[in-house]
């Protein structure tokens, strides 16, 4: 008899084969660049890298750190610039793992956010990728704000301006807090606003880590100023010293990259810092709170122009968790979310409990100045309403958006305004320094004796900066304990914090300066902010330059609040604009709703995507040439695809500065309603153009 035919064991059952292990490994490397590049995995390496491994490549003659973002077994290759045809590029090998613990969520997370980030700002991956590696990112922070050694940072952590203790202020809970808990409990993505003033609003953010905290979650919190993320830094210390660590772009590369790997390894779980800290490398998160999310500080000046608070929301759907975006006056695209009521936003407002007695808010007098003659400093009532304080001793802040004693220096006899070689824009005149600044550039020249183009010695200062304000207050209150608080004033964070101590404590009268007076912690309410030239923000070639002047003339208020027979005197010659008036009147919506009215019916943010493209060349000529050339490339695009007809183009125009460091530029405005159709309007020309 034959033996039965053997026979197969069940699919389930049979032993699988080993699946081949990658053998190469595409990587993004932190440059202005959009593609990967595909390299070799040697042997020794075989098995440890997965997506998001962070390894060292060599690019041309050097070696650089980069991201795996895909592992293949075969190397797509359809012909590369350099390599012969028909025969195969010979790919180069990773040279070393730098992280052994990759592949973990995280890293993949923040390589999609990364990935996000570019392609809604239109920014070559590599260039994103720079914002989730360990390095420092290079940021505006390190010049607002320097980094401190360690022992300055110990002193200003430990103190608090403000008025009173945050940490022993009660807390009532606020009426979103119930939504809030529920969505840590499910670890779910919730959005949430709080308004008020910053200190009520501090005391939150400490409830909201705790809460995170208990439920195993981590916590981030961003803010525009590095003097507002020491504060909350020294607050969470006190609770959680261990687990709190700061991160912002004016630490040294070394601190920053110890405190990104203490992050990473799960040491640090509450991070407090600027706007790159929105890629802080945290697990688990809870909850990321943006706090003063109107503020500019939280746009990055610099490719990628990314704006944290818009990659926080990218990120807390991306991670399925809580969102608070704090603010005493929200910008206006936060507004028009709340308003529109729709449930796909998931957005829900409330104020803050407020105290048993909330505080007095101040009288807001608005000043005409074309009842003055051109020049005026300080009008009458002005005058006044400071006289009447110093009497009370309560303090007085006046505000000027301008640095310097004038804002430029004009020859009287040829007309000539002094201005920056390299970038032809007015030099700010700093009059006890004795020396010119340009103020894009930062370049510094000493004071001439006589006018450079005609030799004229009749050099007449235009325009009132810090300088020039308090050289005309100290004339007129020689009495008066005076001090600056600005950058070039005070330009390091003890200096800064010394300056508020002393006016905290009243024993200086009247402190003048830019927007740093309303950074930082908050201060004691004062008896009088005078906004010395208001309209200077509304000058701006800026759809938001009356969002601008809303906001500071808001925290003006703010300061002034809590105290008796508080005030603030704005100099306006616009005193009918509607930052103003619904301001004076203690109606704020007012100013949203016109603001919306005005940029629905002209097409701008929240209404429309506005993508602003940038071109340098190094002739006038040239730069035209292109700029043009781009916008009809735009143009054809539009015309010839349906999905693209809601898009238009602006200019092009001359930037500002039109000249910077000998390159001459350009600037181009993409517009649609439509923000899918401008981004791929945009892309699709770059193409093109390349």
């Amino acid at each position: 008899m034959n033996a039965p035919p053997p026979i197969d064991p069940p699919p389930q059952s049979r032993p699988r084969a080993p699946e081949p292990l990658p053998a190469f490994a595409d990587v993004v490397v932190p440059r202005r660049l959009a593609n990967a590049f595909t390299y070799v995995i040697p042997d020794r390496l075989r098995g440890r890298l997965y997506v998001g491994s962070r390894v060292r490549v060599p690019l041309g003659p050097i070696t650089v750190q980069g991201l795996i973002v895909s592992l293949s077994q075969t190397a797509l290759w359809s012909g590369r610039r350099g390599t012969r045809p028909g025969r195969a590029p010979a790919f180069r090998e990773i040279s070393e793992v730098l992280d052994e613990r990759a592949g973990q969520d995280t890293d993949r997370d923040l390589l999609a956010l990364a990935q996000q980030v570019a392609d809604y700002y239109l920014a070559p991956l590599g260039q994103c990728l720079r914002l989730i590696l360990p390095s420092a990112p290079r940021s505006r922070v390190a010049k607002r704000a320097p980094a401190l050694s360690s022992s300055a940072q110990q002193q200003d952590e430990t103190t608090g301006i403000g008025p009173a203790d945050p940490l022993s202020m009660p807390t009532e809970r606020p009426a979103w807090w119930g939504g809030f808990l529920d969505a840590l409990t499910r670890s779910a993505h919730a959005a949430f606003v709080t308004t008020g003033p910053a200190a009520l609003r501090l005391p939150q953010i400490l409830d909201a880590t705790a809460a995170a905290q208990a439920r195993g979650r981590t916590v981030l919190v961003i803010t525009p100023d590095v003097s507002r993320a020491l504060l909350i830094l020294s607050m969470a210390r006190a609770r959680w010293p261990q687990e709190s660590v700061l991160l912002h772009g004016g630490l040294k590369a070394a601190e920053y990259s110890q405190a990104w790997r203490r992050i990473r390894a799960g040491d640090a779980r509450i991070v407090i810092g600027t706007r790159s800290s929105v890629f802080a490398p945290l697990a688990d998160l809870g909850v990321i709170w943006v706090e003063d999310e109107h503020d500019d500080l939280l746009k990055e000046g610099q490719a990628p122009y990314y704006h944290a608070r818009d990659v926080a929301r990218m990120r807390a759907r991306r991670q399925s968790c809580a969102l608070v975006l704090g603010s005493a006056s929200p910008s206006v695209e936060t507004w028009q979310s709340l308003t529109r009521q729709s449930p796909a936003a998931a957005v829900s407002i409330a104020a803050p409990a407020q105290p048993s007695t909330p505080p007095t808010p101040p009288a807001v007098r608005l000043v005409d100045l074309r009842g003055y003659p051109a020049g005026t400093l300080l009008t009458d009532p002005l005058v006044a309403a400071i006289r009447d304080t110093l009497a009370r001793r309560t303090g007085v802040m006046l505000f000027v958006n301008r640095k310097g004693f004038a804002s430029a220096l004009l020859c009287r006899d040829c007309g000539v305004s002094l201005s920056c070689e390299s970038c032809r824009v007015p030099l700010t005149y700093f009059r006890q320094a004795s020396r010119l600044l340009c103020r894009v550039c930062g370049n510094a020249t000493p004071l001439p004796d006589t006018c450079p183009a005609c030799n004229s010695t009749k050099l007449e200062p235009l325009g009132a900066g810090t300088e020039r304000l308090e050289d005309h207050v100290r004339r007129l209150f020689p009495e008066a304990r005076i001090a600056r608080l600005e950058r070039d004033a005070a330009s390091t964070e003890p200096r800064t914090d010394a300056i508020r101590r002393l006016f905290a404590g009243r024993e200086l009268d009247i402190l003048i300066g830019t927007k740093l007076l309303f950074s930082g912690s908050p201060l004691p309410a004062v008896g009088l902010v005078g906004m010395v030239y208001a309209d200077a923000l509304l000058h701006r070639p800026d759809f938001r330059a009356a969002e601008r002047t809303f906001h500071i003339v808001a925290q003006a208020i703010e300061a002034a609040s809590g105290t008796e027979a508080g005030a603030v005197v704005v100099q306006t010659s616009l005193p009918t604009h509607h930052a103003f008036t619904a301001l004076a009147a203690g109606e704020p919506s007012r100013f949203y709703d016109q603001e919306l009215a005005f940029r629905e019916a002209l097409g701008y943010p929240p209404y429309a995507r506005l993508i602003r493209l940038s071109i340098a060349g190094p002739s006038e000529a040239a730069a035209q040439e292109t700029a043009e050339r781009w916008a009809d490339v735009i143009r054809r695009l539009q015309h010839n695809q349906e999905t693209l007809r809601s898009v238009s183009v602006l200019g092009p125009i001359p930037a500002s500065p039109p000249y910077f460091r000998t390159r001459y530029r350009r600037r181009l405005v993409v517009k649609s309603e439509a923000p899918d159709a401008a981004s791929m309007a945009v892309r699709l020309s770059m193409e093109q153009m390349e």
